[in-house]
């Protein structure tokens, strides 16, 4: 237990990796352990394409980096991006106003060893909150445990990674250059490699922040 809280504790997202090679039999060990993720229905329905190739990579970069750009051009405006719950004032011209050195920490992503492209096949996703007046979050949770164990199993290793989602939305360009048919809808992207730093003391808000007793109202969850 000692060893999976540690796990846990130190399972940081990097997008620097060093040349050390990542093995067919490296790919296939996490994935093999990540298939133990839980699932709506116990549906399973995670899909992998894993690149290597240098031009399937940065094809799935290119296609992605205008969200990516996006993302950025809202955060300089002091926004939330991609919330649900206000309307951006980001502009196409903002989106094109951002600069290559701002967007490098998504670029880099290319140099990776390996790249996962996640999907999830849409029938076997439970998504229970179809019907609710607001963007859809329970779908998730047939996908990202998966990718959670991923990222845990490459950890445990040795290796990182990072869960980015920009892909998601150049879903149908991404598709088209990983063979995803539209059933399969991108879930995430994740480069695998070791790292060129390793972190071991990651900033998280307290438990008493964000959990409570009974109810939001309760007291505050905090250790003996």
């Amino acid at each position: 237990m000692a060893d999976l809280e540690h796990i846990m504790r130190t399972t940081f997202s990097s997008r620097e990796f060093t040349d050390q090679a990542v093995t067919d039999a490296d790919v296939d060990e996490i994935l093999d352990l990540a298939r133990f993720a839980s699932s709506g229905g116990n549906g399973q329905g995670w899909r992998v394409v894993a690149i290597r190739a240098a031009e399937t990579k940065q094809a799935v970069l290119d296609a992605s980096m205008p969200i990516a750009r996006r993302y950025v051009a809202g955060r300089a405006a002091g926004e939330q991006p991609f919330t649900d719950l206000a309307q951006s004032t980001v502009t196409d011209a903002d989106v094109e106003a951002v600069t290559p050195e701002a967007s490098a920490w998504y670029t880099v992503l290319a140099q990776a060893p390996v790249l996962l492209v996640i999907g999830i096949d849409r029938r076997k996703m439970a998504a229970v909150d179809i019907g609710l007046d607001r963007v859809g979050i329970a779908g998730g949770g047939s996908i990202y445990p998966f990718v959670q164990n991923i990222l845990l199993a490459a950890r445990a290793r040795g290796m990182s990674g990072v869960l980015t989602t920009f892909a998601s939305g150049a879903e149908p360009a991404v598709q088209s250059i990983v063979g995803f048919p539209p059933e399969v809808a991108v879930a995430a992207m994740v480069p695998i490699g070791y790292p060129v730093k390793t972190i071991t003391k990651l900033r998280r808000k307290p438990v008493e922040e964000f959990a409570r007793w009974e109810h939001m109202d309760g007291a505050p969850i905090t250790a003996p």
